[in-house]
């Protein structure tokens, strides 16, 4: 209820600011009016009483200021005071003023550009996992009590048959030489397990993702190149399905071409190879 009290108040200070301070001056005045007479009651003369009067007062300026702030509204009033002052400050040097607010249309528009590149870059790969359910896991040394820096094809067979789990995928980095299209260079990529590329909702660009046999020992190597290696390396080049990439001396088959945004799990990954599993140990 002190709301709908205190809201009328406090729009009158602010719509009608002058009316309220003439009669704060008004009430202030007749109370140094009222004091000086009641000590003169007393026995002082006219200027003692007057003396006493505003000692009593504690100063003009500072109750007026009191009065202000237990209105509720300094803080608009303030706003509003230095938007004039920025107004008038406008008018005077516009050149300034222009050249300022286009200095920081440019800075939050290249802002708001790199945080779009960045979150194409970053979080597409990842858009389709479900935080609530999608997880990382990794194996604790028990001597220890901390994880490992890797898993092993152990840990990943016994995971995978494990009930609680709908399906789990693992990946490994792997760095080779590549010669056969274009200059050999060493590049960075991953050796991936089955169903990896549907557990994350890729899509292929070019050609299509290798089969879970693809996967076997034994079976023939092939490749997933990504969008930017084929683009910077190899030229664009739409019929490199079917191709041939020797990495570090060995054949493999280009079998697809990831999509655009697709990096997972590092954006350096120029490739991406079946995980060769032994059927016997290993059975998928």
């Amino acid at each position: 209820m002190r709301f709908f009290y205190t809201l009328p108040l406090k729009l009158r200070s602010l719509l009608r600011r002058n009316q309220v301070e003439r009669d704060l001056e008004d009430e202030l005045a007749f109370y140094l009016e009222q004091r000086t007479a009641h000590e003169i009651s007393l026995g002082h003369t006219p200027e003692e009483a007057a003396r006493i009067a505003r000692r009593a007062l504690d100063g003009m300026d500072r109750q007026k200021e009191a009065c202000r702030d237990a209105r509720g509204t300094q803080h608009l009033e303030n706003f509003f005071a230095d938007l004039r002052f920025g107004m008038r400050a406008w008018r005077k040097t516009p050149g300034i003023w222009l050249l300022a607010t286009l200095t920081l249309g440019l800075g939050i528009g290249a802002n708001s550009s790199i945080f779009s590149i960045v979150e194409a870059i970053f979080r597409s790969p990842l858009s389709s996992l479900d935080l609530t359910r999608d997880v990382t896991i990794n194996a604790v040394q028990s001597h220890q009590g901390r994880e490992r820096a890797a898993n092993t094809l152990d840990e990943y067979r016994i995971w995978r048959s494990m009930p609680a789990f709908d399906s789990v995928i693992a990946y490994r980095p792997h760095e080779a030489v590549a010669t056969g299209i274009g200059e050999p260079e060493r590049v960075a990529g991953q050796l991936v397990s089955p169903g990896f590329f549907s557990f994350l909702s890729a899509q292929a660009a070019l050609g299509a993702f290798p089969a879970e046999a693809a996967h076997l020992e034994g079976a023939l190597p092939q490749i997933v190149l990504s969008h930017d290696y084929r683009r910077n390396r190899l030229n664009a080049n739409p019929a490199i399905i079917g191709q041939t990439l020797r990495l570090d001396g060995k054949p493999y088959a280009i079998v697809a071409v990831a999509e655009r945004d697709f990096w997972f799990p590092d954006t350096r990954a120029a490739f991406w190879m079946p995980l060769a599993i032994d059927p016997q140990a290993h059975p998928l």
